[in-house]
This record gives C-alpha cells, structure tokens and sequence, in this order.
C-alpha cells in the first residue's frame, strides 16, 4: 500500500478547495446574474435577434455550466467557458466590437475554476 506523502495530501487539499470556492463563486454569481435579470425586467420576448443570440451564450449557457459542474465538473467547466468564449466572438461578430468592461470574466472565473479542477481530477483519475 502506497502512504500519501505531505506534498500529494496538500494537492489533494489545494484541489478540494478550488473545487468548493469554484462551487461558492458559480452560487453567488448564479444569484447576482438572476438578480441583474429581474431587475432590469428581463423579458426575452423584447429582445432583438443579436440580443436573443447573445444572451444564450450569456448568461443562459455559462449559468447551465454551473449548474452542471456540480455533478460534472470538467463538462460544467467546458460548457460555462465555452459560453463565454461564444458570447465574445459572437458579440464581435454582431457589433464589430468585443464587450467593453470586467464583469463578463469576473462571472465566469467559477467556470475556469471548475475547468482546472476537471482537468486536474481527471489526469489524477488515469
């Protein structure tokens, strides 16, 4: 039987931390988006075609991330961060412009916090 040493029970212990902080921060962003969305009367049935397209990638997919990463991280991760990568290049596409400001990345951070988790667990799993 192979003993775990300090520095493979400190991996163990950094990794279950990224995990919980990933799962804290997608809760609380999970709230602050819903909140945003009520109070600016989110109505998808106003909305342009180029709003509709973008508001699935954000917030519609990098929200199903997290709610995703908690049975699945690795998936969860992928998906929340691939919704943010399509909200970008689809926000250029559409508007000649990439999203001006911070918020976009401060919401999906759970998202690559599930990403390197998954990844690291599922290296770990081989």
């Amino acid at each position: 039987m192979k003993k775990n040493t300090k520095k493979e029970n400190l991996g163990s212990s950094i990794n279950k931390l990224t995990l919980w902080i990933a799962r804290s921060l997608s809760i609380i962003t999970l709230f602050v988006v819903l909140l945003f969305m009520v109070g600016e009367g989110f109505n998808p049935f106003k909305f342009t075609m180029n709003e509709l397209i973008l508001s699935i990638f954000f917030p519609l997919m990098l929200l199903s991330g997290y709610i995703l990463a908690f049975k699945k991280e690795l998936w969860g991760g992928i998906l929340s961060v691939a919704g943010l990568a399509l909200f970008y290049i689809f926000h250029y596409v559409l508007q000649a412009q990439f999203p001006r400001g911070w918020a976009f990345l401060v919401f999906a951070f759970p998202g690559f916090l599930y990403l390197i988790y998954g990844i690291i667990n599922h290296k770990a799993k081989k």
